[in-house]
């Protein structure tokens, strides 16, 4: 009887244990799962609130706010070609969209001019960049960080007659070379003030001309592709090519 008291004791205690353990492994389970379902709240929140700061921006010299999303798509396009990893590839759709956030501290009169832009406008246009990337500064997560650096340096250009600091080639961030071609590409193909629609062909050999010069060759090659295949990209372009003064991508 002794014996066959302790087998069954044991037996319990065992039990008693598996459903500590179980219980256990379920109130672990359930923790995790409510901090992902914050975490992806808290970054559908983060998303949310770039994504409304880009169309605040945008709305001062493109009305219908669209140019930012068409610059996020073309950019996440080219960066998997360029084989971007997927998690970077949809940070880069949703950072590009403040490539030109800076623009919010433009005074209207040189951002919304329909002539060309003396040397000293033109001088403070720059500044954008700057701007953009003094509002960027300090964020802790992965997307403001590379906001800000698509920001900062989206009009450096290869050869390194760029701005606001000159740099050249390899030396420029590799997602704001990318959104650099993007940004030209949408902005030459879509009527601005200052400017009427380029047709898309135009718009594609100035990409073609412009690369080992503004552009990083690597990233216009792979922009070309895409273009190529994703029509709904070049959609609202057309109309007669003007002058190149692109003042979001000069």
């Amino acid at each position: 009887m002794t014996a066959r008291f302790e087998v069954e004791r044991a037996q319990h205690q065992a039990e008693l244990n598996r459903l500590r353990m179980v219980s256990a492994e379920e109130a672990r389970a359930s923790a995790e799962a409510e901090v992902r379902d914050r975490t992806h709240s808290l970054e559908l929140a983060q998303i949310e609130v770039v994504t409304r700061l880009a169309m605040a921006a945008e709305y001062r010299d493109d009305t219908t706010g669209d140019h930012t999303q068409r610059v996020g798509q073309l950019s996440a396009a080219i960066g998997a070609r360029l084989g971007l990893p997927p998690e970077e590839v949809e940070l880069l759709r949703v950072a590009a969209r403040l490539h030109d956030v800076g623009k919010i501290g433009i005074p209207d009169s040189i951002l919304l001019k329909p002539g060309p832009l003396t040397p000293g406008e033109y001088c403070q246009m720059q500044r954008h960049t700057v701007i953009g990337a003094r509002i960027l500064a300090g964020g802790h997560s992965r997307l403001l960080q590379m906001a800000e650096t698509i920001a900062h340096n989206h009009h450096e250009h290869w050869n390194g007659q760029g701005y606001p600091c000159g740099l050249v080639g390899e030396d420029i961030p590799l997602v704001a070379r990318i959104v650099a071609v993007a940004d030209v590409y949408d902005a030459l193909t879509h009527r601005r003030a200052y400017k009427a629609a380029w047709p898309r062909d135009a718009a594609l050999a100035e990409l073609a001309a412009q690369a080992g010069r503004q552009f990083d060759p690597a990233v216009v090659r792979e922009a070309l592709a895409v273009l190529d295949e994703l029509p709904f990209l070049n959609a609202g372009s057309g109309g007669e090519e003007g002058p190149l003064t692109v003042r979001a991508s000069a």
